[in-house]
């Protein structure tokens, strides 16, 4: 739920809003988390102009750095859990979408009823854990940074 608020969609996000939508620093923000039992990146990535690169990363981790401050709207968290409840509808659609459920489920020990709870189990996060988790597991002073593209504009 925390990578959802955050920027797991660049049109469902903080991220995505602030740095794309109201800045137009970007033209895509989205972030994904790797699925293992084990430890898995956390990756960020964004579609940015160079001469944009520098302050769409640090609008970027101010976003990040307000949700570990605890500044999370109920309206970014029933985005969050709109989203995700909507995209387990359109999973369940198609044979390879069942199927990647039941792997998932099967891989996280989730339980045979885990398709039926999941929507409750989504709506029932709180904004409390939301912020809990970023604290713990996404704090903007540890990350790795990587750019691809043109030199920037400085380096030029």
């Amino acid at each position: 739920m925390t990578n959802m608020v955050f920027a797991a969609d660049t049109f469902a996000s903080r991220a995505g809003h602030v740095v794309r939508d109201e800045l137009g620093l970007a033209y895509y923000v989205f972030s994904t988390i790797g699925a293992s039992r084990g430890q898995s990146p956390w990756t960020v990535r964004m579609g940015v102009n160079p001469q944009n690169v520098e302050r769409a990363i640090a609008v970027a981790l101010d976003e990040l750095r307000k949700i570990c401050d605890g500044q999370v709207a109920a309206e970014d968290l029933a985005l969050a859990q709109d989203k995700l409840v909507g995209e387990l509808d359109v999973v369940r659609e198609s044979p390879g979408g069942v199927a990647g459920l039941v792997l998932e489920a099967e891989l996280f020990d989730l339980g045979p009823d885990h398709f039926e709870r999941y929507p409750r189990e989504l709506r029932a996060v709180t904004r409390d854990q939301v912020v809990e988790t970023a604290r713990s597991f996404l704090p903007p002073d540890r990350h790795a940074l990587a750019i691809a593209g043109p030199p920037l504009p400085e380096a030029a």
